[in-house]
């Protein structure tokens, strides 16, 4: 009976420390976003989608890791059923929050992407911008604004409707 009782408080205790650790960590991935919406709601789908690997990952590496982790330690101290009940909830508690976390971070990187395609272009991939785009007011004679390759690569393709990123 023991047993069942840290099954189900090692799952809540799971839940409750996602739920605060999330509360941490994903603000932060989230609040430069120009469609907060969308990664919120993509955040929550990775959740639910890791809900079911989280439920059966953290029986198995969770509890046997976790029970016999606690067998060891408390085992010390002449308390070896009570230690693989507290080692069982504590090893279920913390795969099925780091899973079900997991699922809410590849959520909102899975979002960032959408949104680097969503506001980047329709024709693929593109590289990484790491430079602002200058405008032509702001240019002055004086200084080369181009380097080398870009001044080859502008030549090229004479203004395509991009912006020439220096």
């Amino acid at each position: 009976m023991l047993i069942w009782i840290a099954t189900v408080l090692g799952l809540v205790g799971g839940a409750l420390l996602a739920y605060v650790l999330g509360k941490i960590a994903l603000p932060r991935m989230v609040t430069r976003s120009q469609d907060m919406s969308l990664m919120v709601r993509l955040a929550f789908a990775g959740t639910v989608v890791a809900f079911l690997p989280a439920f059966f990952l953290s029986f198995v590496v969770g509890g046997t890791l976790g029970g016999a982790w606690g067998e060891r330690i408390f085992s010390q101290f002449g308390l070896l059923s009570s230690g693989v009940s507290f080692g069982l909830a504590l090893g279920i508690a913390l795969v099925f929050a780091v899973v079900l976390l997991g699922g809410a971070v590849v959520g909102v990187l899975l979002a960032k992407v959408v949104l680097r395609y969503r506001l980047g272009g329709t024709d693929g991939p593109q590289a990484p911008v790491l430079h602002r785009p200058l405008s032509t007011a702001r240019r002055s004679p004086q200084r080369s604004t181009h380097c080398s390759i870009f001044t080859e690569a502008t030549k090229a393709k004479p203004n395509s409707g991009r912006t020439n990123y220096v």
